[in-house]
């Protein structure tokens, strides 16, 4: 074809695909390339439209022909590197928005695409980074706002999350991401009645929308309004019914019965699951285990864990090691010294109770007890102490064993500032973030007239149920068992050391088997502590109306049971190899 004509021709076809007849520009792109296998304009364009069209590994042939006949176009790498990330290839797709930022420095959508993937990659600062830097390049663009509001939302920085997503509304009031983001972030802050009518409207707005009916369902879980949460769920299955986090949300809403209605939809899912991305097949097969131990089959509940587990450990660049020795190096640096016998010169406020102890281990039944009580607001799982150290003493360790007076002083009148802004007029606020065990020296330093609770299972059961449960937060130990036992360990030897420095009367230590079996006592107990008066709504938890944000929300909706102790007895076979490094004594079966 003579070269005028091929521009003519090209022209009709960059026409032809702006105007969105793809298939007569897909034609012509076709034609054009039978005579110029190398034109970068028709790769481009057709690698584009087979994009469009979901024919990834097609466009992708395309785009690397494009980008090898001319490898400084950024137009190709951007487009390349948002077809990667279409495919779940984003470190690819890292690379190509890298490249395409060595070429247009400026370019904000560039930026804003390598943030990202790098979120995608789990390399949540540099994300914000480049979401930032987008955002100095043209403050219009909303991406970077989505994007940094799910990275603060996974950080625990819900405030800042929110603000992040209202931003995006802000420019595009309907831009349906950004509402799903914000009804996400007011269920973490636990305010799933602003998060229903944010749900409500995305729903009115996209009634085709899985991600707004399921966002539904979790604020109708959180206020325990189980049954408007499931069929919330069941319809979000109609409209998405191979998204695996949809059928494990509704394993988890209730215990599986033979004949169940639920299990022939995970069936169809597990025969699919080797295709799945890691995450993926570890949230069906985490359903399946759920419904296999309901069900009393053990053997092949395990092989469903083993497989859920390995999947989401091979997502993960963690070492177990480096963080137990962080953990047991605490003790180096807060030693028993820096404690006098009278109270120490932090602030006074007893607003906050703590609850500690590991993941699975019954802190939320423990605030959800305190959270019944009408003096007491349960703030659920907060990272604002850590937040606090950081801002006041910073990120060097060796720094926060002698913290100075009026170091301690600001922590503790950050944190109570931060904590009364959840409820002006709460006598008492649960902060129930478990990993808050690594900091009891410095919260009794800073804040020498808060409770902490200590809450304590048995070791096996504890590790098990982290094993069986896919957390939200990033607790990477929870995914391998000698990970688990690793930091278990690690747990323990720290707690030892908080029983030897601290004041007897700073905290109370509550194993969970006896308040379960003995929950009257208990109770009382826990009050007494508290100083609080009793109060027999305590002791009916599960009628409570407060939002519950953890992986034990639907447990805590139910009357007291005793179904989870000794549960890892059933697959003790299975869990010799965790059984050995936590060593004789920490636990029931040992």
């Amino acid at each position: 074809m003579h070269a005028a004509n091929t521009g003519q021709a090209f022209a009709r076809a960059v026409s032809a695909h702006r105007d969105g007849k793809l298939a007569e520009a897909e034609a012509i792109y076709q034609a054009l390339l039978q005579n110029s296998p190398e034109h970068v304009g028709c790769l481009h364009g057709l690698a584009l439209i087979f994009s469009q069209t979901d024919r990834l590994d097609e466009a992708l042939a395309l785009f690397g022909r494009a980008a090898a006949v001319a490898p400084n176009d950024a137009g190709v790498q951007g487009d390349m590197g948002r077809a990667l990330y279409l495919k779940g290839r984003f470190d690819d797709a890292r690379r190509c928005f890298e490249r395409m930022i060595e070429l247009e420095p400026a370019n904000a959508a560039a930026h804003a695409n390598l943030g990202n993937a790098l979120k995608m990659l789990g390399q949540l600062d540099r994300s914000l980074e480049s979401c930032a830097r987008a955002l100095e390049l043209n403050a219009k663009l909303v991406e970077p706002h989505i994007v940094m509001g799910g990275i603060n939302l996974v950080k625990g920085r819900f405030e800042d999350s929110r603000k992040g997503f209202a931003q995006a509304l802000a420019a595009r009031p309907d831009h349906a991401a950004a509402l799903e983001g914000l009804g996400n972030a007011l269920i973490a802050q636990g305010r799933a009645t602003d998060a229903i009518a944010t749900f409500q409207r995305l729903v009115a707005l996209r009634p085709d929308s899985a991600g707004a009916h399921f966002g539904l369902a979790n604020a109708y879980h959180q206020l325990g309004r189980l049954a408007e949460g499931r069929r919330a769920l069941e319809q979000a299955i109609v409209l998405a019914p191979h998204e695996p986090k949809l059928h494990y949300a509704l394993a988890k809403s209730a215990r599986f019965t033979a004949d169940d209605a639920r299990l022939p939809g995970l069936r169809s899912l597990e025969r699919r699951s080797a295709q799945m991305p890691p995450r993926d097949r570890a949230t069906l097969h985490f359903a399946l285990a759920k419904a296999e131990e309901d069900l009393g089959r053990y053997p092949e509940a395990f092989a469903h864990l083993t497989t859920a587990n390995e999947a989401m450990r091979s997502t993960l660049d963690y070492d177990s090691a480096a963080e137990a020795a962080e953990i047991r190096s605490i003790r180096d640096l807060v030693p028993a010294r820096i404690f006098p016998g009278e109270k120490p010169h932090g602030t006074g406020s007893e607003l906050p109770i703590f609850v500690v102890g590991m993941p699975r281990s019954g802190t939320s039944l423990v605030e959800q007890v305190l959270a019944s009580h009408p003096q007491v607001f349960g703030g659920g799982e907060l990272p604002l102490f850590e937040d606090e150290i950081l801002a006041v003493i910073g990120t060097r360790r060796a720094s926060w064993g002698e913290p100075s007076p009026r170091q301690l002083v600001d922590i503790g009148a950050r944190y109570v500032a931060q904590l009364r802004s959840l409820a002006p007029d709460a006598s008492r606020i649960t902060d129930k973030m478990p990993g808050n065990f690594r900091y009891l020296g410095l919260i009794h330093l800073a804040l020498p007239n808060a409770r902490i609770i200590h809450v304590k299972r048995d070791a096996l059961d504890t590790c098990f149920s982290c094993y069986a449960t896919l957390f939200e937060s990033t607790l990477n130990f929870t995914y391998d068992l000698t990970d688990l036992g690793r930091i278990y360990n690690a747990y323990e030897d720290l707690m030892a050391h908080w029983r030897s420095v601290l004041p007897e009367d700073a905290m109370l230590e509550l194993s969970y088997e006896e308040l379960v079996t003995d929950f009257e006592a208990q109770v009382g107990r826990l009050l007494a502590f508290c100083d609080l008066p009793w109060d027999e709504r305590c002791l009916r938890f599960y009628e409570a109306g407060n939002a519950v944000r953890t992986a034990s929300q639907h447990q805590v909706r139910q009357r007291l049971f005793h179904s989870s102790i000794a549960r890892s007895r059933n697959y003790a076979r299975w869990l010799e190899p965790l059984s050995g490094l936590l060593g004789p004594g920490q636990s029931l079966q040992s």
